[in-house]
């Protein structure tokens, strides 16, 4: 455990006289992960903060990641539990306000969809353009009544959007997503193949037919698959 001197309590510590400290977590050789927490107390599974050493060619010192790239944690809300997102988790957001997302899929589409950590049936992540950072696409209603599917271009940053597709509002989800690999083929009319250059969506409609969505030239372009 440590205590970093002039750190600012939180409203726990403050209640119970408490100093605020922390448990330090190693990982591996370059890595440290620190926890609030204090000896004999309780420990939260909630990190606070991440420090990685520089590659061997720089000073070799300790730097903290970004707020940006802090994952989701449990946090005390006085009455209960509540999510503390990241900062940018917070912008995507607000760079999609008025899109609802999509959850009312039949059980057809529940039962058989192949769940990922970077896919469900209304969004999925994956590094869509050319920088190698997470992208996240959203399939959902917005509040002109209109379905979209929009991609929020680096997750971490959440710099800018672009629209995949949209369609005139339906009484029950019309598609859903998947991520497609980097060199996964897919099949187009006339027996062309196609080898994706970069991850791409593959949207699978209600009447079975599927279309690809890949970044290309500064948009997305839209391909159909052989049925």
């Amino acid at each position: 455990y440590l205590q970093p001197e002039g750190w600012a309590l939180d409203l726990w510590a403050q209640r119970s006289n408490q100093q605020a400290s922390f448990l330090v977590a190693i990982r591996g050789q370059d890595t440290l992960y620190l926890y609030p927490g204090w000896p004999g107390g309780s420990l939260t599974d909630a990190l606070t903060d991440r420090y990685i050493r520089k590659a061997a060619t720089s000073d070799g010192s300790l730097h903290p990641r970004p707020r940006s790239e802090r994952p989701p944690r449990l946090v005390s809300s006085g009455y209960g539990y509540a999510f503390e997102f990241p900062d940018s988790f917070a912008k995507m957001y607000r760079m999609t306000f008025g899109l609802h997302q999509r959850q009312d899929y039949p059980e057809a589409v529940r039962s058989t969809y192949p769940y990922r950590h970077d896919q469900a049936p209304s969004a999925v992540m994956g590094f869509f353009d050319d920088d190698r950072t997470l992208d996240v696409v959203r399939y959902g209603v917005n509040d002109g009544a209109v379905e979209e599917i929009v991609c929020v271009f680096d997750w971490n940053r959440a710099q800018s959007v672009a629209t995949l597709d949209t369609f005139p509002q339906a009484d029950r989800p019309r598609l859903y997503l998947q991520r497609l690999l980097r060199g996964s083929s897919v099949s187009l009319p006339g027996g062309r193949e196609h080898l994706l250059p970069r991850d791409a969506v593959l949207a699978t409609y209600e009447d079975g037919h599927k279309a690809v969505y890949e970044w290309s030239g500064g948009s997305f372009a839209r391909m159909e698959l052989a049925k």
